[in-house]
């Protein structure tokens, strides 16, 4: 069992010990290093733990008198920015990960938040590729708003910070319930819900192994409503829709025409030229279906084969293709951003 408690000022040596040991994690879920937060002095940490001035309050999250998570929050005075709240330093310790406090950390900042007067949001930033962490904030009401390029650099690597924010004049959104998943052509209609649609599935692909600022060069390039609207007026591409209720959760793209790599010596190809179904829908069947859908629609239109590329770090996608009969066949280039990448080349039969 655990209590969440906020902190005091008393509480700063252990609150000071807990988040040097969460700075000192591997990875790069904070913005500060352990050896700057090591250098403030205490008062910094009392300070931040319970703000004399109100300007901000941590939680603590306890077992047997021992402090093993924490999150605080931030309030601003300032006339045009005190309607938010910004939640930082967010931590439980590995062994005691899995069992809610998380969660229970969480609500109770959210809580804190919501009592305080004339705070109507709350923000953070999540490193980009943290799934995990991202996936709890969701789960707790926060929505994604953007994107800090570059937000922090290592030795390792420059990565970007997720902005996410949740209002609090809103109830927390409701479990979804299961409602079926109908497939059908796209329409011009559907050009603003698919390019969002597309730029969310390319950036939860493709952002932890990629450079955000090529990664959002592609997308922006891509993805916005305006080429999808020429897109789906283009009689070249055909493309198919699944749609859960009112949302879309999956896209498939037929080609026909453009340069055909030299390895695809198959009669009558047709590109598959873009396949995604979201992250929630992983595993589900839908892309099976989607891949039906599509392949139906190739042999209908007189298309013996289908050929794609995949990049070749892209393990559950290739798998996925080999699993519905596909085969490599060769490489190609794709270019993401100023990233010239290497890219299977796969074929497979339309059934048709």
């Amino acid at each position: 069992m655990f209590t969440i408690a906020k902190l005091t000022a008393q509480d700063a040596p252990a609150y000071r010990a807990l988040m040097l040991e969460a700075y000192a994690q591997p990875g790069d879920a904070f913005t500060s290093t352990a050896e700057e937060r090591a250098a403030l002095p205490l008062s910094w940490w009392a300070q931040r733990a319970a703000a004399a001035d109100g300007s901000g309050l941590a939680l603590g999250a306890w077992v047997d008198n021992t402090l093993v998570g924490s999150v605080a929050l931030e309030f601003s005075s300032r006339a045009k920015t005190r309607h938010r709240a910004h939640l930082v330093g967010m931590y439980v310790q590995p062994a005691h990960q899995g069992q809610g406090m998380a969660r229970a950390l969480m609500q109770a900042a959210l809580a804190e938040a919501a009592a305080r007067p004339g705070v109507r949001w709350v923000t953070l930033t999540v490193t980009e590729g943290n799934a995990r962490a991202q996936r709890l904030y969701e789960s707790c009401g926060f929505r994604v708003f953007g994107l800090e390029p570059e937000a922090i650099c290592t030795d390792r690597a420059c990565l970007g910070k997720v902005q996410m924010g949740c209002p609090l004049d809103l109830p927390p959104p409701a479990p979804r319930a299961a409602q079926p998943v109908l497939l059908r052509p796209a329409v011009a209609g559907d050009a603003t819900a698919l390019a969002a649609l597309a730029a969310r599935c390319f950036h939860d692909t493709y952002a932890a192994d990629n450079r955000p600022e090529d990664l959002w060069a592609y997308i922006t390039a891509h993805f916005h409503p305006a080429q999808q609207q020429a897109e789906l007026a283009d009689p070249a591409l055909r493309t198919w829709l699944a749609e859960e209720g009112d949302r879309l959760v999956g896209f498939a793209q037929l080609a026909w025409g453009g340069e055909l790599p030299a390895a695809v010596t198959q009669d009558r190809p047709v590109a598959l030229h873009r396949f995604y179904v979201t992250r929630e829908q992983q595993g589900a069947g839908l892309a099976g279906r989607l891949m039906t859908a599509i392949r139906q629609e190739a042999a209908q239109a007189g298309a013996g084969h289908l050929w794609l590329s995949v990049w070749e770090r892209n393990a559950r996608a290739i798998a996925f293709y080999r699993k519905c009969g596909f085969d490599a066949v060769g490489h190609t280039t794709f270019e993401v951003g100023a990233d010239r990448q290497r890219d299977w080349v796969m074929v497979g039969p339309t059934g048709g």
